[in-house]
């Protein structure tokens, strides 16, 4: 059993999990025995090779699936609502313009008041610019690129003001200007909610400039966590292109590296 720290401080707590999928007839383990707690207002990256476990473990993390041994913990405030999902696909609702779908995040917040629902409209013009978005606000899933819904879908998820957020590789469809633009933006969004924030992805490039944390699994069955890294540069990378040219950068992906070499 692994111990738990003061409910206040954790959000996440995972004990003893274990996940098995049939393949062929035959059952493939993805987790075993694994261990691990996230802290109330971090922002974890989840790391590792394609076909690691990584989303299977972020649809246990919130949820929507369950283990086949051992517990996923939530922190009790959250257990029923404030949680926001960013998927691989954004799944837009087709008959909804741009900014309709976006607002969807303000309608499902159960708890809201008078005084959200006056800032929420001002709120979502502020952020269709922020994500470059402006002058698109009317036009629906269909003629928007791929791009563009994809950042629909984070705006919708950011607004519903989430108390936590599970992202699984919501930026990897995008080409790589946009994806170094949404990351900048990403981040100060999620330092201003202060959520805490799990975030699925095989980039090392994005787990460094995103994550107080970054945890590497391997690719073997079952799936393990090989290591366990603090980002003590964090607060200090707030341009996705200028804080990859920094020797601090640059240390920390030449040691995820090896991790996952």
């Amino acid at each position: 059993m692994c111990p738990l720290n003061p409910i206040d401080t954790i959000d996440i707590t995972v004990d003893d999990l274990a996940k098995s999928y049939s393949n062929g007839g035959q059952t493939e383990q993805i987790f075993k025995d694994l261990q691990l707690e996230i802290k109330k207002k971090s922002f974890v990256a989840i790391l590792g090779p394609s076909g690691c476990g990584k989303s299977t473990l972020l649809r246990l993390l919130s949820q929507a699936e369950t283990p086949d041994q051992g517990t996923v913990k939530l922190n009790d405030a959250h257990r029923n609502n404030r949680r926001a999902h960013i998927e691989q696909k954004p799944a837009l609702l087709p008959w909804r313009t741009a900014l309709q779908n976006a607002y969807i995040g303000g309608e499902i917040r159960i708890d809201q008041d008078k005084k959200f629902r006056e800032n929420y409209a001002k709120n979502l013009k502020e952020a269709f610019q922020e994500f470059h978005l402006k002058g698109y606000e009317n036009y629906y899933p269909s003629q928007l690129s791929g791009g563009m819904q994809q950042r629909v879908a984070v705006i919708r998820a950011l607004q519903s003001e989430p108390a936590i957020l599970f992202c699984d590789e919501p930026f990897s469809a995008i080409d790589f200007v946009t994806r170094l633009e949404l990351d900048t933006v990403f981040k100060q969004k999620c330092r201003d909610l202060t959520c805490t924030t799990v975030f699925v992805t095989h980039n090392i490039d994005e787990a460094i400039f995103l994550a107080d944390r970054i945890i590497v699994f391997n690719k073997e069955r079952p799936c393990r966590i090989v290591a366990d890294i603090p980002n003590p540069h964090w607060r200090n990378f707030t341009d996705a292109v200028k804080s990859r040219l920094t020797p601090e950068f640059n240390a920390l992906f030449e040691k995820i590296w090896g991790y996952l070499q």
